[in-house]
């Protein structure tokens, strides 16, 4: 079996990972625009990338913006690169589900991860039968032909008065090595704010919420990230959590960023923001947000989505400076032999 888990290579080797918080954005951003099928013609963004079998694989979102009476579903897309991409002409490889069922209106925020030689998604769906911005669970052999979890949906709003009665989306899940970790976005009827949650689970099915939820709450009035925090992208590199989130005011976004030692207590970090919106006509002038972030040679790599006012935009890519304190990296490669795992500030520059 070729596959290695990114997580025992990193445990084995006691690496120290030194986390980045300085982005250099790619300079022809964005790498990916919407179109030109119809399906995603309006808003695209990206949901999950991992580097399998010599090439990087994103899990997309497609269509408009989840509402009500509104569809969102989910793409593929492959690249040598990172920055060339080539959709498949299969797409979209996850449709809303046939009428009745939770996710019929609409699917998107996938979040991949490869056990073995299967690929599991988490993603989020909605409907108009009052189960509204649940998350569900599907497998698939080869990352295009996915089938539905029996169990679906696998995570729900919680009970009236709850901080999360109103609504859950955007899973990001990691594997620690012996349980699921997943985080969401979530708010209430009664809350104010929007805010991120945490669940456990030993099969990737069954989750059981945070008693400490939410584990991640927006910042103090005036502050980047004040009245939401939302769109997790977690990832454990053996020893720690990270995550990077959006915040900021309604649909003025930018990308921050935390760590935590059990996946439960997080800490911002003091810089906060990490990655910010542009300049005045770009792509991404208005918002950053929903990234996918992996680890990969010897620097992190993000996409995220970007957007203009006017609610147009496109993925834009994105690395991190080099890690330091990391022995033998070339033996490392070796080890590895490209087939890694991986889940997947405000120092703007840029690389060709």
């Amino acid at each position: 079996m070729k596959k290695i888990y990114l997580f025992s290579i990193l445990s084995i080797f006691s690496m120290n990972l030194f986390c980045q918080v300085h982005w250099t954005k790619h300079l022809e951003n964005p790498v990916m625009t919407a179109g030109p099928e119809v399906w995603e013609d309006v808003k695209l963004a990206p949901g999950s990338v991992i580097f399998y079998d010599g090439n990087y694989h994103m899990w997309y979102s497609g269509g408009d913006f989840p509402v009500i009476g509104g569809d969102f579903l989910i793409g593929h897309a492959t690249s040598p690169d990172g920055i060339s991409w080539t959709k498949d002409i299969e797409n979209p490889v996850l449709n809303k589900a046939t009428a009745g069922a939770w996710d019929d209106n609409g699917v998107f925020d996938p979040s991949v991860i490869l056990m073995d030689t299967i690929f599991h998604m988490w993603f989020s769906g909605y409907s108009d039968n009052g189960i509204y911005h649940s998350i569900g669970h599907a497998t698939s052999i080869d990352g295009v032909t996915w089938i539905r979890d029996v169990n679906n949906p696998v995570l729900e709003i919680g009970s009236s008065g709850n901080w999360d009665d109103h609504g859950i989306i955007s899973p990001s899940v990691v594997f620690n090595g012996s349980e699921y970790h997943m985080y969401f976005h979530a708010e209430g009827n009664s809350a104010s704010g929007v805010f991120i949650g945490h669940a456990t689970s030993p099969d990737g099915v069954a989750w059981t919420k945070d008693p400490q939820n939410p584990v991640l709450s927006p910042g103090p009035s005036g502050s980047w990230d004040y009245g939401q925090t939302l769109y997790p992208e977690a990832l454990f590199d053996g020893n720690t959590y990270h995550m990077w989130y959006g915040g900021g005011a309604s649909f003025a976004w930018d990308i921050g960023y935390a760590t935590s030692e059990d996946g439960s207590i997080w800490t911002k970090y003091d810089g906060n923001p990490v990655l910010v919106n542009g300049e005045a006509g770009s792509f991404e002038s208005s918002i950053v947000s929903l990234s996918s972030v992996i680890i990969d040679s010897s620097s992190f790599k993000m996409w995220y989505r970007g957007q203009r006012a006017d609610g147009n935009g496109g993925i834009g890519y994105a690395e991190s400076s080099p890690f330091v304190n990391i022995p033998n990296t070339a033996f490392l490669h070796a080890l590895i032999d490209e087939e890694v795992d991986t889940n997947g500030d405000s120092l703007i520059s840029y690389v060709e």
